[in-house]
């Protein structure tokens, strides 16, 4: 036997379950929380979970949806900042609407897009605030991927916004590349 693996099988542990006992009780009144960077990471991201969730339903945007530099906004009619965040807020409340999200359980944290990585600590405050008050037994969130850095920098203050949760509420990540 190779020495990498003499001893392995001994080193097997038996598997514990996923979730506590402290865990399993989040879900007597199963609440999810889906903190996404821009309108329509929630389709893309977790629509199917969204629209298949037995419980309440929550939604963050961590963007407004209009980039913070006019170069960076892509090809459109739409060229005004405030005009452009206003389209873009009116189309995730509609498509939520279609996953049973109420729109009163819908947040806008309403940053630029591109700018998340020059206001993380605002970010995670404004996180920690509202994970206070919807007290989720779930969230979903990016998974980090080195893609787009909105992305990354919701995936970092979500996870740093959990650890100061007196009982954190279980992470689930999807991917989008």
């Amino acid at each position: 036997i190779p020495a990498c693996i003499d001893g392995f099988a001994d080193s097997i542990k038996p598997h514990k379950p996923y979730l506590s006992a402290n865990e399993k009780s989040y879900f007597e009144n199963p609440r999810v929380l889906a903190v996404v960077a821009h309108q329509d990471d929630e389709t893309i991201g977790c629509g199917i979970f969204l629209s298949r969730f037995q419980g309440d339903k929550y939604v963050a945007f961590v963007t407004n949806g209009a980039p913070y530099r006019k170069e960076l906004y892509p090809l459109s009619n739409i060229k005004d900042a405030e005009r452009y965040s206003k389209t873009r807020k009116q189309e995730a409340l509609d498509a939520v609407r279609l996953f049973g999200v109420p729109h009163e359980n819908i947040y806008f944290i309403d940053f630029a897009d591109q700018s998340l990585i020059y206001n993380m600590h605002a970010v995670i405050q404004r996180l920690q605030n509202l994970l206070g008050r919807i007290k989720p037994s779930v969230v979903l969130t990016h998974c980090y991927e080195g893609g787009h850095p909105d992305h990354d920098v919701t995936r970092f203050c979500a996870q740093e916004a959990l650890k100061k949760s007196r009982i954190p509420p279980v992470l689930l990540e999807f991917p989008e590349y």
